[in-house]
């Protein structure tokens, strides 16, 4: 039985159509037909098919029905979801099976995103214009391509590769092995760098130079890490050494540090404020997100502060749902409060968990004060404390300067908050990472400064000067790092980021550092490390393959 792929008018995503939940890639419905052979003729129509492709991530990021955001997000010592009776509890948890729709969703709509990359890559060939021009915008869906393809492969290990344009094909595929899909990665990423083919200006949510340095770097670094750390099967076979990986990843690193114009923001909190999104000078690739519904992210508006009514009652409604207060549906893991220093010094704390709940006037809607969590003593403790893990809220993606400024008329469709990809903190941090590791646990000068620009922003600013390390006792710079304290410092200064899962993942640390949170019943999880390094394939993909030897499922599911 044949299966088809109806590659779909890059426009008809600009309308912001839906995608069934209970579509497979290799069926989606098509949602308007149209003749490629008429279409795709001039470099006009390959920008099109390029804004179309850029617009299906937004879909990674949507919350409804069979929701994949979660999936790399929650599980971990940072984030959690607190009730395990659905969705978002099970891939928290660990409870998650082959047949749970977002697994499966995030796996389709990646791969929806690939479909549309890999027609614009094809169709490129047949288009006669400035050759500039046309290499640009296949450079961008090349760029979206691997970075589709490095979500897949971190997620799911051994995937299927698809490169062509497609109209029918049988189901015959296999996965195909880790190192091969790399391969493709490098390769897309290594043709963005070619001399004169990204812009190295930074423009809105196109791709540019820095952007495709610094997600290079990213899989250099996660190929090397992947395969020390020796949990999922087939990074054995990459043909480069940790050496040379980590060699390469630094050398861009060092490019993007010294030659990109970015750098940190001095103030930690306004890389997240909605007024800077694309204009502050730590962004490197942010996804593009607007006011004009369905245009909306959903992803910030599943964080947010309790709120309460004034008399005391919790304020529930999916319009009050929001990233200042409301009913979050993420929490942060109570015990990650502890990995800030104690006496209040790090200025990302107070910036990222909420230890305070909002007080609305229920007559009108309006935040009228804001109340330390009073039950709690001013803090979420860790422990069996069901308070807590209600009250853990994250205020990192915020609408306005303070509390007061509350934008009641933002709700999950609407709302403008970009998705902040890479930004220059992680460039440093990598680049701390692929030191030590370069350097066999030694890190060099370079390597310390790093870590310790991020140390030296996160004490912050009294009254426009920085603040020193004299003045923040223990809470010091670094003479030297570990791993771990890489991996530490990735964890508060990029928390809630979508980074945190996949870290651990690739080092084989995610047993590691689940260990304070699974000492509680109320936050336990039921992570297994014979199985859980990997997400399963999803159940329908296998059974509609053909190919049951070469669409095989992860171990253990």
């Amino acid at each position: 039985m044949k299966k088809y792929i109806i590659l779909l008018l890059a426009t008809t995503f600009l309308l912001g159509t839906s995608v069934s939940s209970c579509t497979n890639f290799l069926e989606e419905k098509p949602e308007s037909e149209f003749d490629e052979g008429t279409f795709y003729k001039t470099v006009e129509s390959l920008k099109v098919g390029a804004v179309g492709a850029f617009s299906t991530l937004r879909y990674m990021y949507n919350v409804g029905t069979n929701t994949p955001l979660f999936v790399g997000m929650v599980g971990t010592d940072e984030c959690m979801y607190p009730n395990e009776t659905n969705l978002r509890g099970f891939i928290d948890r660990y409870t998650y099976t082959p047949t749970d729709g977002c697994i499966k969703q995030f796996w389709f709509r990646y791969y929806r995103l690939i479909t549309a990359c890999n027609t614009v890559i094809y169709k490129a060939q047949g288009i006669e214009g400035e050759a500039k021009l046309i290499n640009r915008y296949v450079a961008n869906v090349r760029f979206l391509r691997a970075w589709g393809y490095f979500n897949l492969v971190q997620t799911f290990g051994a995937v299927p590769l698809m490169t062509d344009h497609v109209t029918e094909l049988t189901y015959d595929m296999g996965r195909t092995p880790v190192a091969e899909v790399y391969q493709l990665i490098e390769d897309d990423l290594l043709f963005c760098l070619g001399e004169d083919v990204l812009p190295k200006e930074i423009d809105g949510g196109w791709a540019n130079y820095w952007a495709a340095k610094t997600l290079l770097a990213k899989v250099y670094i996660t190929m090397a890490s992947a395969r020390a750390a020796d949990r999922v099967a087939g990074y054995e076979q990459i043909e480069q050494t940790d050496k040379k990986l980590y060699g390469d990843a630094l050398a861009l690193l060092q490019d993007v540090i010294t030659n990109s114009g970015r750098d940190l923001e001095p103030v930690y909190g306004d890389v997240f404020k909605i007024e800077n999104k694309n204009i502050n000078k730590e962004t490197i690739w942010e996804i593009q997100f607007s006011a004009q519904n369905p245009y909306g992210s959903q992803w910030p508006k599943e964080y947010g502060a309790r709120a309460i009514n004034t008399d005391g009652q919790k304020l529930y409604g999916g319009w009050r749902t929001n990233a200042i207060a409301g009913q979050c549906n993420l929490k942060y893991v109570p015990s990650f409060w502890n990995y800030y220093d104690a006496n209040g010094y790090d200025k990302r704390r107070e910036w990222n968990l909420a230890d305070y709940v909002i007080d609305f006037d229920k007559t009108n809607n309006s935040p009228i004060a804001q109340k330390p969590m009073t039950e709690l003593s001013g803090k979420p403790q860790p422990g069996d404390n069901a308070k807590s893990v209600t009250n853990s809220g994250v205020t990192k993606y915020r609408w306005g300067a303070t509390w007061k400024d509350e934008h009641t008329n933002f709700v999950y469709s609407n709302c403008p908050n970009n998705i902040l990809v890479l930004r220059f903190a992680d460039v440093l941090l990598m680049y701390a990472e692929a030191d030590l590791m370069l350097n066999n646990g030694s890190p060099s000068d370079e390597g310390v400064e790093a870590m310790n620009r991020i140390v030296q922003r996160a004490r912050g600013l009294n009254q426009g000067v920085a603040v020193t390390e004299d003045d923040t006792p223990g809470f010091g710079n670094y003479d030297t790092y570990t791993l771990e304290d890489v991996l530490l410092e990735r964890a508060r200064e990029l928390c809630f980021e979508r980074w945190r899962w996949y870290d651990l993942a690739r080092t084989g640390m995610l047993e590691h550092f689940l260990e304070n949170r699974n000492g509680f019943s109320t936050t336990k999880t039921s992570f297994d490390s014979d199985k859980n390094y990997l997400f399963p394939i999803p159940l329908s993909e296998i059974q509609i393959s053909t190919n049951k030897d070469g669409m095989y499922q992860n171990p253990n599911y």
